[in-house]
């Protein structure tokens, strides 16, 4: 029987022709790594920015990158990480931490024996997901993230253990191990951290109250009982508790109390106002205690522009009643500081609901924004109109019902 031991002492036996190739080449090919799987616990030199002394072909169908597996979960990682490889804003080390992980990577995918022992990941993981649980209340679409992380994390973790024990011929209790320690890999990586690098930028955990919100549905009494043991409770926990109960669908009652005692009410970068969106009692409850529907984000984004993109008629017709503004405008690129611009790479500032609906929503919504005095001969950062908007999107009757309005204006 092949056992993992004797698998990897096969291959530091292959290992010395390799390394004489690689001397003069500096090349790894997948057949290098399939027949020489202690290439990966060598010292392999890819360099620390830009380039790389070591080409290495990172695209072998093994890699955790590229198996069906562990697509969902890849990808997913990558979003959330949402790091930028222009090194004005990152540095070119992004290229760097880039190659590791992708060699982890082929790793986890040609030599999964490799990643059996060694440090306690369960621990570090379980780290990594409470930052990315505390990561994911700053807004709908960073929660939305998360969970399909988690989802994906869930289901293939069986598939990937089946995988070892018929490609790896691990044990099953091995192959349950490797793949826990390969899916961290991609873990680590959405959490910020990159192979070899010191653990991600934790956060404490979230409060007891937001975690039991989670999973469970809470009383009324049970809140009262919290909020009279933490009469103290910063803001922020406050806010963070909110934002968890309107999420999870709690009772009405808990988020009525919750907004009584959140102070301010407009929180964070995206306020409470904008995770109501997926909670129409939520959100009446909200604008009846006096949110400001016109908060923007980081980058100016009101919770208009995403009633608008998710095509709400009712919903959008609720808030421009309530006081939204329809010609509110992104922020522009002088008003974004540098930091920003990185973090959101806004390449049309300036945009108005109008011109956003023109590009995402239907006919019917684009009238309902002209009937609230939304701004036809507005122009963004680039110059473009609403029209435009339209036009570039191939959303012709988006664009029929903009030329029917000026038109009927003239």
């Amino acid at each position: 029987m092949v056992t993992a031991r004797t698998t990897l002492l096969a291959g530091l036996f292959l290992l010395a022709p390799w390394a004489a190739k690689a001397a003069t080449e500096a090349t790894i090919s997948c057949t290098d790594m399939r027949s020489n799987p202690a290439i990966f616990t060598s010292e392999v030199d890819l360099g620390s920015g830009h380039g790389s002394p070591t080409k290495v072909d990172y695209h072998c169908p093994e890699s955790l990158a590229q198996l069906p597996i562990t697509q969902t979960v890849y990808q997913l990682s990558e979003q959330i990480r949402n790091q930028y490889p222009w090194p004005g804003c990152s540095g070119s080390i992004v290229y760097a931490q880039w190659r590791y992980y992708h060699w982890a990577l082929l790793q986890a995918g040609l030599a999964p024996q490799q990643l059996l022992g060694g440090k306690n990941s369960r621990a570090h993981s379980d780290k990594t997901w409470a930052y990315l649980a505390r990561w994911a209340l700053q807004s709908p679409s960073q929660q939305r993230l998360y969970q399909a992380l988690r989802a994906a994390v869930d289901e293939a973790s069986p598939a990937l253990t089946q995988h070892y024990q018929s490609t790896a011929q691990l044990t099953p209790a091995e192959a349950a191990e490797a793949s826990e320690r390969a899916l961290a890999i991609m873990l680590y990586w959405a959490g910020g951290a990159a192979p070899g690098s010191s653990d991600t930028h934790y956060t404490p955990e979230l409060p007891g109250i937001v975690q039991t919100m989670a999973t469970a549905p809470l009383t009324l009494e049970q809140l009262n009982q919290w909020l009279s043991q933490h009469p103290d409770a910063e803001p922020h926990t406050v806010d963070l508790a909110l934002k968890s109960a309107i999420i999870h669908q709690q009772p009405l009652a808990v988020i009525h109390r919750l907004i009584t005692v959140s102070q301010p009410l407009d929180q964070g970068d995206e306020s409470a106002l904008f995770f109501a969106l997926d909670n129409p009692p939520a959100l009446t409850a909200l604008l009846q205690a006096g949110a400001d529907i016109n908060y923007r984000n980081g980058f100016g984004k009101t919770v208009l522009f995403y009633a608008i993109e998710r095509g709400d008629i009712a919903q959008v017709k609720q808030l421009l009643s309530a006081g939204a503004n329809p010609n509110q405008r992104y922020l522009s690129s002088t008003e974004l500081e540098e930091h920003a611009m990185c973090q959101y790479n806004i390449q049309h500032g300036q945009r108005t609901p109008l011109m956003h609906a023109a590009q995402h929503a239907s006919a019917p919504m684009l009238k309902l924004l002209l009937q609230h005095n939304a701004d036809t001969q507005a122009r963004d950062e680039q110059d473009w109109s609403a029209l435009d908007y339209a036009r570039h999107n191939q959303r012709q009757s988006n664009e029929k019902a903009l030329l029917l309005h000026s038109t009927a204006a003239e």
